[in-house]
């Protein structure tokens, strides 16, 4: 599968199901909305500087869940622990 094309079905799989979860989590369907589009965006981005993906439905959480930290000011977990 094409990378352009992995990144669209997994938007088209994932997005919905995201924005709830971080909806939910974020307390805004807006900003919910603002940090999975961001994601994938990002994801674009690096599929084009011809980095590849493992598994795009489990990297795209990643930079939904910094944009979300960002945007409400908090400070990013540095350990599970």
């Amino acid at each position: 599968m094409a990378v352009d094309s992995e990144i669209e079905h997994c938007y088209e799989s994932e997005y919905r199901r995201l924005v709830g979860v971080v909806a939910v989590l974020a307390g805004s369907v807006t900003l919910a909305e603002e940090s999975v589009q961001e994601a994938f965006a990002r994801a674009v981005a690096h599929s084009r500087r011809g980095r590849a993906f493992d598994h795009l439905p489990a990297w795209v959480p990643w930079p939904t869940c910094a944009y979300v930290v960002g945007a409400k000011g908090l400070e990013p977990l540095t350990s599970a622990v």
